[in-house]
């Protein structure tokens, strides 16, 4: 593929489309983070959302439709933003503020965190709605956040640099919070099986890069 360098990748649900944002300059002050659209068998890029030139923390609709994506407001709080591919409309999903989030397995909830006030984990009806406060949970790094059908699976920070992370679990009806394993290392991009009985993730210990996965979830 010849054009923008793809940042970070995230694969339709159906498997036919590749989202991805490209880095337009290696100098900080001139970044821009652009949104592109791919097909999965081949072809040129199009860039999504022209008028739009910094987006993060993007995720699919589980019908393969739409985008969700984060970008900055003026009030320097980011928003989560939904793109309908058929049209190119955008709507606003979050009003309080939001960093990254994924659609429920039913596409009716928008799980997202929260950074206006602090270290929450809320959910909004996706056709619109009042925002919910699920748990209050601090989340390190918004990659390393899976949204399932029972649970969501999150990498809590540590207290101290050198300390291990908490792995934890949080169940969608109760908001219920629990660790279920120590990570030494780490992380980046968590991803979840659709049966829920695996994460996957990258780890990287000073040069070493792994993908390690986490089995028995649901045991």
């Amino acid at each position: 593929m010849d054009g923008p360098f793809p940042l970070r990748l995230w694969w339709s649900p159906d498997g036919r489309f590749i989202a991805f944002t490209a880095i337009t300059s290696t100098r900080i002050s001139d970044e821009r983070e652009l949104l592109y659209l791919l097909p999965a068998a081949g072809g040129e890029p199009r860039r999504l959302l022209p008028e739009i030139d910094r987006v993060s923390a993007v995720s699919w609709s589980r019908d393969s439709a739409s985008l969700y994506f984060a970008r900055p407001e003026t009030d320097k709080v980011s928003q989560i933003w939904k793109l309908r591919l058929s049209d190119g409309e955008i709507k606003r999903i979050t009003r309080q503020g939001g960093i990254a989030g994924q659609e429920s397995a039913d596409g009716k909830l928008f799980y997202f965190i929260n950074e206006k006030y602090g270290s929450e984990v809320r959910t909004v009806p996706v056709e619109g709605g009042a925002e919910r406060l699920l748990v209050e949970q601090s989340v390190s790094e918004w990659s390393n956040f899976a949204v399932g059908a029972h649970s969501i699976y999150c990498l809590a920070p540590a207290d101290e640099i050198r300390d291990p992370r908490s792995l934890r679990r949080i169940d969608l009806k109760t908001g219920e919070s629990r660790e279920i394993a120590k990570i030494e290392r780490d992380l980046n991009g968590l991803q979840l099986s659709a049966d829920e009985r695996y994460l996957l993730f990258g780890s990287e210990t000073k040069s070493i890069s792994r993908m390690v996965w986490v089995e028995g979830l649901r045991k």
